[in-house]
């Protein structure tokens, strides 16, 4: 087994194209489809989410600047958020703005629980990375 990094992931911007065609079935003008590529960074779930959000008939770079936000904040809130217990979504809303957490920290935020909840989610792959330093997430 061999593990794949970001650069074998990413997808170029013929890729991109390659799939907004193949999803959409229309071909996009090449500033929008940069624009897009730029949104994304290459990364195919936010290209989905992009095109899954609506109809690409009109698509022009100004819209995207104003729509990916809300649209990346509609699906970690569907997908993501709404699905976990409202103390879980307590306890994000608490810890969010700190690239990096302790376990300590947490524990000190949020209640005794929090490492085992960071644990979990971070299992889940829902939005804690563990560090692999023990105690950081």
């Amino acid at each position: 087994m061999e593990m794949l990094g970001w650069k074998q992931l990413r997808m170029d911007i013929e890729e991109t194209s390659g799939v907004i065609h193949s999803i959409s079935g229309q071909r996009l003008n090449e500033e929008t489809i940069a624009e897009i590529h730029a949104k994304t960074d290459g990364w195919v779930s936010g290209l989905l989410l992009l095109l899954k959000r609506g109809s690409f008939d009109q698509v022009e770079p100004c819209m995207l600047a104003r729509k990916t936000p809300e649209v990346i904040f509609d699906y970690l809130n569907d997908s993501v958020f709404q699905d976990l217990a409202e103390n879980h979504q307590r306890m994000l809303l608490t810890l969010c703005f700190m690239p990096v957490v302790s376990a300590r920290a947490a524990s000190v935020l949020c209640g005794r629980d929090a490492p085992e909840v960071m644990e979990m989610l971070s299992k889940d792959n829902r939005l804690f990375t563990g560090s692999g330093r023990g105690d950081s997430i």
